[in-house]
């Protein structure tokens, strides 16, 4: 047999992986805690940190999985992410004053931004030539 040919026979069952439905069903919080476990006992890292390095991290293969999170078809579940942070936050008194704070910054970087733009564009519009 050439290097590159795939034996035709399956291997004995004794070798098979059992099938999915063979394997115990696991909820999401306990593979959640699982991955969370994991992440501190392999790498020292906590949910904050990853979560941290996969939006940041300088790398092509991580901003190739990040590439929906804006578009049209990723944004709804992003929205629901940060929903999700946003009730998270607000479950205590100063989580709501934290988060009422972080929406007013927001909005006076927005405001700027949208006084810087139509400066601008008036300096565009009027400027002599």
């Amino acid at each position: 047999m050439e290097i590159d040919e795939v034996p035709s026979q399956s291997p004995p069952a004794s070798e098979q992986s059992p099938s999915p439905e063979a394997a115990p069903r696991r909820t999401l919080a306990t593979k959640t805690l699982e991955i969370c476990n994991h992440l501190k006992s392999n790498y020292n890292m906590t949910p904050k940190q990853f979560i941290e390095a996969f939006l940041t991290a300088d790398s092509d293969a991580l901003s190739f999985r990040r590439r929906y999170w804006g578009s049209k078809d990723g944004w709804p579940s992003t929205l629901d992410i940060i929903q999700k942070i946003k009730k998270q936050v607000k479950k205590t008194q100063k989580g709501q004053a934290r988060w009422c704070e972080f929406i007013k910054n927001e909005v006076d970087v927005f405001k700027v931004a949208r006084k810087l733009n139509h400066l601008s564009l008036t300096m565009m519009l009027y400027s002599p030539e």
